[in-house]
Protein backbone atom coordinates (compact mmCIF):
# COMPACT_ATOMS: atom_id res chain seq x y z
CA UNK A 1 0.00 0.00 0.00
CA UNK A 2 1.25 3.57 -0.96
CA UNK A 3 -0.26 6.97 -0.45
CA UNK A 4 0.64 10.08 -1.93
CA UNK A 5 1.12 13.94 0.23
CA UNK A 6 -1.53 16.34 -0.12
CA UNK A 7 -0.93 19.97 0.16
CA UNK A 8 -3.53 20.81 2.44
CA UNK A 9 -6.59 18.78 3.80
CA UNK A 10 -7.32 20.65 7.14
CA UNK A 11 -10.55 19.71 8.41
CA UNK A 12 -11.86 23.81 10.08
CA UNK A 13 -15.10 22.35 10.64
CA UNK A 14 -13.22 19.72 12.16
CA UNK A 15 -11.08 21.96 14.81
CA UNK A 16 -14.28 24.19 15.76
CA UNK A 17 -16.15 21.55 17.02
CA UNK A 18 -13.47 19.01 18.49
CA UNK A 19 -12.22 22.38 20.13
CA UNK A 20 -15.57 23.70 21.03
CA UNK A 21 -16.81 20.38 22.44
CA UNK A 22 -13.45 19.71 24.36
CA UNK A 23 -13.97 23.15 26.37
CA UNK A 24 -17.80 22.39 26.55
CA UNK A 25 -16.90 19.27 28.32
CA UNK A 26 -16.24 21.46 31.42
CA UNK A 27 -20.21 21.58 31.81
CA UNK A 28 -20.74 18.44 31.70
CA UNK A 29 -18.29 16.68 33.34
CA UNK A 30 -16.18 17.60 37.24
CA UNK A 31 -13.55 19.82 37.50
CA UNK A 32 -11.37 16.87 38.26
CA UNK A 33 -12.29 15.13 35.06
CA UNK A 34 -11.34 17.69 32.98
CA UNK A 35 -7.89 18.09 34.70
CA UNK A 36 -7.49 14.25 34.06
CA UNK A 37 -8.34 14.54 30.06
CA UNK A 38 -6.13 17.58 30.06
CA UNK A 39 -3.48 15.73 31.51
CA UNK A 40 -4.19 12.95 29.21
CA UNK A 41 -3.87 15.30 26.25
CA UNK A 42 -0.24 16.69 27.15
CA UNK A 43 1.02 13.12 28.51
CA UNK A 44 0.21 11.32 24.93
CA UNK A 45 1.41 14.38 23.16
CA UNK A 46 4.89 13.75 25.25
CA UNK A 47 4.87 10.10 24.20
CA UNK A 48 4.16 10.72 20.43
CA UNK A 49 6.92 12.92 20.68
CA UNK A 50 9.11 10.47 21.22
CA UNK A 51 8.53 8.95 17.80
CA UNK A 52 10.17 11.93 16.00
CA UNK A 53 13.04 10.38 13.59
CA UNK A 54 16.34 12.20 13.00
CA UNK A 55 14.79 14.08 10.29
CA UNK A 56 11.80 15.66 12.46
CA UNK A 57 13.92 17.72 14.66
CA UNK A 58 11.53 19.70 16.85
CA UNK A 59 11.03 23.55 15.84
CA UNK A 60 12.98 26.40 16.80
CA UNK A 61 12.05 27.33 20.76
CA UNK A 62 10.53 30.52 19.07
CA UNK A 63 8.30 29.40 17.37
CA UNK A 64 7.26 26.71 20.13
CA UNK A 65 6.70 29.67 22.40
CA UNK A 66 4.75 31.68 19.93
CA UNK A 67 2.57 28.69 18.94
CA UNK A 68 1.88 28.41 23.02
CA UNK A 69 1.00 32.14 23.58
CA UNK A 70 -1.83 31.98 20.41
CA UNK A 71 -2.91 29.03 21.12
CA UNK A 72 -3.42 30.38 25.01
CA UNK A 73 -4.95 33.64 23.66
CA UNK A 74 -8.22 35.37 22.92
CA UNK A 75 -8.29 34.89 18.92
CA UNK A 76 -9.61 31.06 18.89
CA UNK A 77 -8.17 30.82 15.10
CA UNK A 78 -4.56 32.01 15.80
CA UNK A 79 -3.07 28.77 16.39
CA UNK A 80 -4.32 27.27 13.50
CA UNK A 81 -3.06 30.22 11.44
CA UNK A 82 0.37 29.54 13.23
CA UNK A 83 0.13 25.96 11.73
CA UNK A 84 -1.39 26.72 8.40
CA UNK A 85 2.19 29.37 7.97
CA UNK A 86 3.93 26.44 8.90
CA UNK A 87 2.54 24.09 6.37
CA UNK A 88 2.90 26.97 3.68
CA UNK A 89 6.66 26.48 4.49
CA UNK A 90 6.85 22.86 3.50
CA UNK A 91 6.67 21.53 6.80
CA UNK A 92 4.96 18.37 7.02
CA UNK A 93 2.18 17.45 8.85
CA UNK A 94 3.82 14.56 11.10
CA UNK A 95 6.57 17.34 11.47
CA UNK A 96 3.73 19.49 13.10
CA UNK A 97 1.96 16.91 14.91
CA UNK A 98 5.37 15.48 16.55
CA UNK A 99 7.49 18.80 16.36
CA UNK A 100 5.14 21.67 17.08
CA UNK A 101 2.24 20.47 18.32
CA UNK A 102 3.90 17.98 20.85
CA UNK A 103 6.47 20.67 22.66
CA UNK A 104 4.07 23.16 23.03
CA UNK A 105 1.37 20.53 24.61
CA UNK A 106 4.60 19.63 27.36
CA UNK A 107 4.90 23.48 27.90
CA UNK A 108 2.17 24.44 28.39
CA UNK A 109 2.02 21.80 30.88
CA UNK A 110 4.65 23.08 32.32
CA UNK A 111 2.86 26.51 32.36
CA UNK A 112 0.37 25.06 34.57
CA UNK A 113 2.74 23.33 36.79
CA UNK A 114 4.33 26.58 37.21
CA UNK A 115 1.39 28.44 37.61
CA UNK A 116 2.36 30.53 34.65
CA UNK A 117 -0.83 29.71 33.16
CA UNK A 118 -4.53 29.14 34.99
CA UNK A 119 -6.38 25.88 34.49
CA UNK A 120 -8.63 27.38 32.68
CA UNK A 121 -6.38 28.98 30.12
CA UNK A 122 -4.50 26.02 29.62
CA UNK A 123 -7.50 23.73 28.75
CA UNK A 124 -8.50 26.17 26.33
CA UNK A 125 -5.50 25.94 24.89
CA UNK A 126 -5.01 22.07 25.34
CA UNK A 127 -8.51 22.33 23.23
CA UNK A 128 -7.14 24.06 20.32
CA UNK A 129 -4.22 21.82 20.50
CA UNK A 130 -6.93 18.85 20.49
CA UNK A 131 -8.98 20.68 17.85
CA UNK A 132 -5.62 21.11 15.72
CA UNK A 133 -4.92 17.16 15.80
CA UNK A 134 -8.19 16.61 14.64
CA UNK A 135 -8.65 18.98 11.78
CA UNK A 136 -5.00 17.40 10.58
CA UNK A 137 -6.17 13.68 10.75
CA UNK A 138 -7.13 13.75 6.70
CA UNK A 139 -2.73 14.22 5.97
CA UNK A 140 -2.01 10.58 8.05
CA UNK A 141 -1.91 7.73 6.02
CA UNK A 142 -4.45 5.51 6.09
CA UNK A 143 -4.06 1.51 6.39
CA UNK A 144 -6.48 -0.29 4.36
CA UNK A 145 -7.13 -3.84 2.86
CA UNK A 146 -10.14 -3.44 0.59
CA UNK A 147 -10.65 -7.28 0.77
CA UNK A 148 -10.74 -6.83 5.22
CA UNK A 149 -13.15 -4.94 6.66
CA UNK A 150 -10.78 -5.20 10.01
CA UNK A 151 -12.34 -3.25 13.33
CA UNK A 152 -10.84 -3.45 16.97
CA UNK A 153 -13.63 -3.93 19.67
CA UNK A 154 -12.46 -3.52 23.29
CA UNK A 155 -14.57 -2.42 26.37
CA UNK A 156 -13.66 0.54 28.50
CA UNK A 157 -10.71 0.02 30.82
CA UNK A 158 -12.79 -1.48 34.04
CA UNK A 159 -15.70 -2.77 32.56
CA UNK A 160 -16.39 -6.14 34.83
CA UNK A 161 -19.27 -7.32 32.37
CA UNK A 162 -17.53 -8.12 28.53
CA UNK A 163 -19.67 -11.01 27.58
CA UNK A 164 -21.89 -7.99 25.33
CA UNK A 165 -18.54 -6.92 23.50
CA UNK A 166 -17.45 -10.43 22.99
CA UNK A 167 -20.79 -11.44 21.41
CA UNK A 168 -21.25 -8.38 19.33
CA UNK A 169 -17.54 -9.39 17.93
CA UNK A 170 -18.93 -12.95 17.27
CA UNK A 171 -22.25 -11.09 15.23
CA UNK A 172 -20.05 -8.91 13.63
CA UNK A 173 -18.18 -11.37 12.17
CA UNK A 174 -21.18 -13.19 10.89
CA UNK A 175 -21.92 -10.10 8.38
CA UNK A 176 -18.35 -10.38 7.04
CA UNK A 177 -16.18 -8.30 9.82
CA UNK A 178 -12.60 -9.27 11.00
CA UNK A 179 -13.03 -8.29 14.56
CA UNK A 180 -9.91 -7.99 16.84
CA UNK A 181 -11.11 -8.34 20.57
CA UNK A 182 -9.17 -6.43 23.31
CA UNK A 183 -10.64 -7.82 26.76
CA UNK A 184 -8.35 -6.96 30.05
CA UNK A 185 -6.50 -4.33 29.39
CA UNK A 186 -5.91 -0.98 31.74
CA UNK A 187 -6.02 2.12 30.51
CA UNK A 188 -2.39 2.34 29.61
CA UNK A 189 -2.40 -1.50 28.07
CA UNK A 190 -5.28 -0.61 26.39
CA UNK A 191 -3.85 2.60 24.55
CA UNK A 192 -0.44 0.89 23.32
CA UNK A 193 -2.67 -2.25 22.00
CA UNK A 194 -4.27 0.27 19.75
CA UNK A 195 -1.79 2.23 18.69
CA UNK A 196 0.08 -0.45 17.31
CA UNK A 197 -2.81 -2.42 15.93
CA UNK A 198 -3.48 0.23 13.21
CA UNK A 199 -7.12 -0.54 13.00
CA UNK A 200 -9.27 2.10 10.62
CA UNK A 201 -12.37 1.32 12.79
CA UNK A 202 -12.31 1.20 17.27
CA UNK A 203 -15.18 -0.02 18.31
CA UNK A 204 -15.57 0.80 21.77
CA UNK A 205 -18.16 -1.04 24.71
CA UNK A 206 -19.99 1.00 27.41
CA UNK A 207 -21.75 -1.60 29.55
CA UNK A 208 -21.88 0.64 32.37
CA UNK A 209 -23.36 3.82 32.89
CA UNK A 210 -20.93 4.74 35.57
CA UNK A 211 -17.87 4.52 33.46
CA UNK A 212 -18.65 7.39 31.31
CA UNK A 213 -15.56 9.51 32.39
CA UNK A 214 -13.17 6.38 31.38
CA UNK A 215 -14.46 6.13 28.32
CA UNK A 216 -14.44 10.14 27.70
CA UNK A 217 -10.55 9.92 28.65
CA UNK A 218 -9.89 6.62 26.65
CA UNK A 219 -11.30 8.03 23.40
CA UNK A 220 -9.83 11.77 23.96
CA UNK A 221 -6.15 9.89 24.08
CA UNK A 222 -6.87 7.72 21.05
CA UNK A 223 -7.99 10.84 18.95
CA UNK A 224 -4.08 11.62 19.80
CA UNK A 225 -2.32 8.42 19.60
CA UNK A 226 -4.67 7.16 16.30
CA UNK A 227 -5.89 9.91 14.59
CA UNK A 228 -6.76 8.21 11.08
CA UNK A 229 -9.39 5.90 13.56
CA UNK A 230 -12.68 6.42 13.34
CA UNK A 231 -14.51 5.34 16.80
CA UNK A 232 -17.52 4.31 17.61
CA UNK A 233 -18.56 3.81 21.10
CA UNK A 234 -21.56 1.36 21.20
CA UNK A 235 -23.95 0.01 24.52
CA UNK A 236 -27.41 0.34 26.23
CA UNK A 237 -26.45 3.54 28.37
CA UNK A 238 -24.38 5.30 24.73
CA UNK A 239 -27.99 6.93 24.06
CA UNK A 240 -28.09 9.33 26.75
CA UNK A 241 -24.82 10.20 26.88
CA UNK A 242 -24.10 10.40 22.66
CA UNK A 243 -23.75 14.36 23.05
CA UNK A 244 -20.80 13.94 25.72
CA UNK A 245 -19.22 11.31 23.42
CA UNK A 246 -19.67 13.02 20.31
CA UNK A 247 -18.39 16.71 21.98
CA UNK A 248 -15.46 14.40 22.66
CA UNK A 249 -14.51 12.39 19.63
CA UNK A 250 -16.47 10.03 18.77
CA UNK A 251 -17.14 9.57 15.40
CA UNK A 252 -20.52 7.26 15.88
CA UNK A 253 -22.53 6.02 18.76
CA UNK A 254 -25.37 2.95 19.34
CA UNK A 255 -26.94 1.91 21.71
CA UNK A 256 -28.69 -1.67 19.43
CA UNK A 257 -26.92 -4.22 17.53
CA UNK A 258 -28.90 -2.75 14.12
CA UNK A 259 -27.62 1.18 15.23
CA UNK A 260 -23.94 -0.63 15.21
CA UNK A 261 -24.16 -2.63 12.53
CA UNK A 262 -25.37 0.57 10.46
CA UNK A 263 -22.99 3.01 11.52
CA UNK A 264 -20.02 0.49 11.07
CA UNK A 265 -21.26 0.26 7.27
CA UNK A 266 -21.41 4.35 7.26
CA UNK A 267 -17.44 4.19 9.31
CA UNK A 268 -16.27 1.55 6.62
CA UNK A 269 -17.34 3.42 3.84
CA UNK A 270 -16.12 6.87 4.97
CA UNK A 271 -12.84 4.81 5.48
CA UNK A 272 -12.90 4.02 1.79
CA UNK A 273 -13.09 7.84 0.51
CA UNK A 274 -10.37 9.02 2.79
CA UNK A 275 -8.28 5.73 1.56
CA UNK A 276 -8.98 7.29 -2.17
CA UNK A 277 -8.67 10.77 -1.01
CA UNK A 278 -5.07 10.01 -0.06
CA UNK A 279 -4.75 7.82 -3.22
CA UNK A 280 -3.78 5.00 -2.04
CA UNK A 281 -3.27 1.82 -3.87
CA UNK A 282 -4.04 -1.34 -3.76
Amino acid sequence: MAFENTDNLFDTNGFERMSRGFAQLGGRLPESALQVLAREVIARMAERRKLLRDSLRPLPDPVIERLCVTLAGTDPTAAVSEVMALRAQGIGVEQIYLGALAPAARRLGDWWDEDRATFAEVTIAIARVYGIMYGLRAEFPISLDPQRRHAVFAPVPGEDHTLGVSMAADLFRTHGWDIDLKIGLNHDALISALAHADAPIIGLSLGQEEQLEPMVRLIVALRVTNPRSYILVAGQFVGRHADTLTLTGADAAASEVPEALEAMEALWAAVQTDATALGVSR
